[in-house]
């Protein structure tokens, strides 16, 4: 029964030590950074993009020209990564990092995890932040939808 826990910081270990790609550190950070999450220590500070886009996600662009929606659409890529459209070959990587993740988060997590989220507002801060995500996905999708309605350019932002 000892020896699973073992093997698990094994397995992160060689994992995390073999592991020269950023996605799967990443993955790794994350997992250390979960338990001062679920205290409510580490919050995720919101872009502005996605406050405006929480609050109106189908309110037409203030400027619908162009560049202003491509200015718009840059901001979003960069506050919630690549579109769907623009998922290229970190995809191989998914599955390392998830499984590093889990490994390190496993063996870190706090007893009585939702509880403790539950009580110190990290749940609640949580649900917000998915619902600013989606919503600035959301806005993305009918920036896109407007731009391609009005034969703008495909604004390029970072990958």
């Amino acid at each position: 029964m000892r020896a699973a826990p073992i093997a698990i910081l094994a397995l992160a270990a060689m994992l995390a030590g073999c592991a020269t790609q950023a996605p799967v550190r990443g993955a790794v950070e994350s997992s250390v950074e979960q338990p001062f999450r679920d205290l409510n220590i580490l919050r995720e500070t919101p872009a502005e993009v996605l406050a405006k886009a929480r609050l109106a996600p189908y309110a037409p662009p203030l400027d619908p020209a162009c560049p202003a929606i491509a200015e718009e659409l840059v901001l979003l890529e960069a506050a919630l990564g690549p579109d769907i459209d623009g998922v290229r070959a970190a995809e191989k990587d998914d599955l390392a990092a998830k499984l590093t993740s889990d490994a390190v988060g496993d063996l870190i997590g706090l007893p009585y995890r939702g509880l403790i989220r539950r009580m110190t507002g990290a749940d609640r801060q949580e649900r917000e932040a998915r619902a600013r995500k989606l919503a600035g996905s959301i806005r993305r999708g009918f920036l896109k939808g407007w731009a391609r309605s009005i034969d703008c350019p495909p604004a390029s932002g970072p990958n």
